[in-house]
């Protein structure tokens, strides 16, 4: 899986930059409807992402008056304005770098939900929206201004196995991989036909680490990996469960409460300690320290 190495922190939206001009995704049939031009500026200066507002592809979900969708992509990029060709019945928009042909996420809309976009595995890839309507664009044409936010959150999960003394034990001796399952996570983001905006469904995510490297003594079992955030509705905190899966392909599983909830737009770091019991088989979650629970991505 490709993985970012860097990161742009977003302070401002630099106008004047000039910006390259991405191809176009399809637009339905005009026919008898009438369409219509916006030019669209995304401002998202506290954005901790690696989607660049200004240059990177921002897809367009329109809702007509009947809350029929359409989507498309922008006609240019243009020194930050994006140009859309869209309905003239248009009463509502999201915007998104996430494309319905995405085949990492599935994007819906029916008859409760205007707009679901369901991630159907775990990547590294962001999730951004921003919404307005139709009365707020700007009468003189010029460019309305979008704030696009990231729904997802980020963890990075790095572990290592302790004896009873602290001393830190080379874990090719006791593991093959390790995985983390995070519980209750939200399952989709949703718009509702109210044009409200939330998280829905319970779900776990589970996420597992790749090669064990010989003469280890720390793991990485994930980094910078997105997922959305806790579904609070069910549970106030996040339970993280540590799979260790030895030589032998024997699983031991155990269950700690992190003692709050995954929020968007927050990168979690978290040193998970196990201390390993020689006495007997036995493993138990020493500490998880969250190092940096919001950080600037860059």
């Amino acid at each position: 899986m490709k993985k970012a190495t860097y990161y742009i922190l977003l302070t401002s939206l630099l106008l004047a930059a000039a910006c390259s001009t991405h191809g176009t995704a399809p637009e339905a049939e005009a026919g008898d409807e009438t369409y219509r031009e916006i030019k669209v500026c995304t401002s998202a200066p506290d954005l901790k992402s690696l989607v660049d507002p200004a240059t990177d592809m921002i897809y367009a979900y329109t809702f007509d008056s009947e809350h029929n969708v359409s989507w498309t992509g922008p006609s240019s990029i243009e020194n930050g304005i994006y140009t859309y060709s869209v309905s003239g019945d248009l009463q509502f928009m999201v915007f998104s770098n996430i494309s319905p042909e995405n085949p990492a996420t599935e994007v819906r809309s029916d008859a409760d939900i205007m707009l679901a976009l369901t991630p159907r595995y775990l990547t590294d890839e962001d999730m951004v929206t921003g919404t307005a309507t139709a009365d707020m664009i700007p009468e003189d044409g010029s460019a309305l201004n979008i704030h696009l936010s990231r729904i997802t959150s980020k963890v990075t999960a790095e572990l290592t196995i302790k004896t009873l003394e602290g001393e830190l034990l080379d874990l090719t001796g006791f593991m093959r991989t390790a995985s983390i399952s995070l519980s209750p996570q939200s399952a989709s983001y949703i718009i509702n036909g109210d044009y409200s905006a939330g998280y829905d469904g319970s779900s776990t995510c589970t996420l597992t680490g790749g090669m064990l490297e010989e003469s280890a003594t720390s793991y990485q079992i994930c980094n910078d990996m997105s997922v959305l955030p806790t579904m609070t509705q069910v549970s106030e905190t996040t339970d993280l469960t540590l799979t260790i899966t030895d030589s032998e392909g024997q699983e031991t599983a155990m269950t700690k409460n992190l003692g709050y909830a995954l929020e968007p737009n927050k990168h979690y770091k978290l040193s998970i300690s196990v201390t390993h019991d020689d006495t007997g088989f036995g493993f138990r979650i020493d500490d998880i320290i969250t190092e940096d629970i919001e950080i600037n991505l860059n």
